[in-house]
């Protein structure tokens, strides 16, 4: 074993000398660590470092979507409970952009039908000036056009009630499209969240 004055040398004197003295009599003291266990030894896998980046990969996919879906969520209870005192509705739709409007958000309230006709609430934010269509698609995959709007200040859309002659079944779903003068549906501006 190596000597103290060997380790040190005469480089460190005084106070710090001592410091130094009383260290390394604690090292000797409480002796060398305990063996390593093969798999610590062998160190890490391929297999290891490469769960631990899907891991973190997927940890922070789940960081955006959480707050993403709750932000949806909240969204469409708020705005479905500020509409339900204009009618009582069975269902409030959150609805969010797909790649035509990105930044695009709303809610499709639909109400109760009444004479022959199913009243729905549009409520969106973050489309541009324009004409807009929604959709009943029904499970055979017809296309059903409910109703139009206009957007005049997207900033600031106000709530606009449809007369749908189509009554909601079950396994319904709905679109908005924008009309572009040309015929067919249009582009899809916003999609059901799921």
């Amino acid at each position: 074993m190596t000597s103290f004055d060997d380790l040190i040398g005469p480089e460190a004197t005084g106070a710090e000398r001592e410091r130094l003295r009383s260290v390394h009599e604690l090292l000797l003291e409480a002796g060398p660590p305990p063996e390593l266990t093969p798999e610590l030894e062998a160190g890490p896998t391929l297999g290891m470092t490469l769960g631990r980046v899907r891991s973190m990969a997927t940890h922070r996919r789940r960081r955006v979507f959480i707050p993403a879906t709750v932000a949806a969520a909240l969204v469409a209870a708020v705005l479905g409970y500020s509409l339900s005192g204009q009618s009582k509705g069975f269902a409030v739709i959150p609805l969010h952009g797909t790649a035509n409007a990105p930044s695009a958000v709303g809610t499709l309230q639909v109400l109760t039908a009444t004479n022959g006709s199913q009243p729905m609430v549009v409520n969106v934010h973050g489309l541009t000036r324009g004409t807009y269509a929604v959709y009943l698609v029904r499970p055979d995959r017809s296309w059903e056009k409910c109703g139009t709007f206009n957007v005049t200040t997207p900033a600031a859309e106000r709530p606009t009630t449809i007369d749908s002659p189509y009554r909601a079944k079950a396994g319904d779903t709905w679109l908005v499209t924008r009309l572009t003068g040309a015929t067919g549906h249009g582009k899809t501006v916003l999609t059901p969240t799921a």
